[in-house]
């Protein structure tokens, strides 16, 4: 399999702009994300940067409003994308925390192919998800 060689002034050109849309677009209300049959149809958000595909979105949980990354690689079922690299694309898009903790969850995308989610707080404090109350689902926490 060959690598991917991606140019890093491209990717931090590409995170700068779906950062800046993430945070001039509401953010996904958690009625949305709660609603049965919900299927996110992010076309909006959705970037390539050469085999990957990246959403950056802002979205409502309980206790407050969390940006989320998701990434996966395109055209190669059962690839997964690099978390070193994953790491850095998040720095780029303004994530306050190390990748260790964010929640952080794989997701199917059908065909072989696997997403790898990144969800923090805005502000990076995960404290009010953390509360006994919280409805916040375990594998949310970045404790999983």
């Amino acid at each position: 399999m060959k690598p991917s060689i991606i140019d890093l002034n491209e990717a931090e050109a590409l995170m700068r702009e779906m950062k800046e849309l993430a945070e001039e677009t509401p953010p996904i209300p958690m009625s949305v994300l709660q609603a049965k049959g919900y299927k996110a149809n992010n076309d909006v958000h959705t970037r390539h940067l050469g085999d990957l595909r990246m959403v950056l979105t802002h979205e409502e949980q309980k206790h407050g409003i969390c940006r989320h990354f998701s990434i996966s690689v395109d055209e190669r079922p059962g690839a997964r994308p690099n978390l070193t690299f994953t790491r850095l694309l998040l720095r780029m898009a303004g994530f306050i925390n190390p990748m260790e903790k964010c929640a952080v969850w794989e997701e199917d995308c059908g065909g072989g192919y696997t997403a790898v989610n990144v969800l923090e707080p805005l502000d990076g404090d995960w404290t009010p998800f953390q509360k006994k109350e919280s409805a916040v689902p375990a594998a949310l926490s970045p404790e999983a």
